[in-house]
């Protein structure tokens, strides 16, 4: 039989992927606004129902994992970190974190994993923090 193969390049949706609860009373809830297409400029992630004025920790890994401490659950890859920053949260409660994509194809089908700490006295997290749900960030080119 004859066969006819084309070769083409499928665009890869973007998405924002819950991995697991966050710990804290209440858990700060960590969510991605809009979509990481590639090129948007305007990407942020936002942790929310912190203290007012408190110190936020974003950590952002290439892989994932699930370990336990104490009520609370890591989701980045500590032998992965690649990006850390600290922003203080808005008298609403919200910390937001620019994450700006770049116009870049070959980020196309990428991911990473992202986890956020409110520095909280007597938190969930070793008496210290709270942490934020994980979220998987899918890089794409639509969504």
């Amino acid at each position: 039989d004859p066969a006819v193969h084309v070769n083409t390049q499928v665009p890869l949706d973007a998405r924002n992927v819950t991995l697991g609860a966050g710990c804290g009373t209440p858990a700060p809830d960590l969510q991605g606004v809009g979509a990481a297409i590639i090129g948007n400029s305007s990407f942020v992630l936002t942790n929310s129902g912190v203290a007012p004025m408190s110190t936020n920790l974003f950590l952002l890994s290439m892989g994932s994992v699930n370990l336990t401490v104490g009520p609370c659950t890591v989701f980045v890859d500590p032998t992965s970190v690649v990006f850390t920053a600290a922003f203080v949260a808005g008298a609403n409660g919200v910390a937001t974190m620019p994450l700006p994509v770049p116009n870049e194809p070959a980020l196309d089908g990428a991911s990473i994993v992202v986890q956020a700490a409110e520095v909280q006295n007597g938190g969930a997290f070793q008496g210290q923090l709270d942490l934020s749900n994980g979220l998987r960030v899918k890089i794409g080119s639509c969504n």
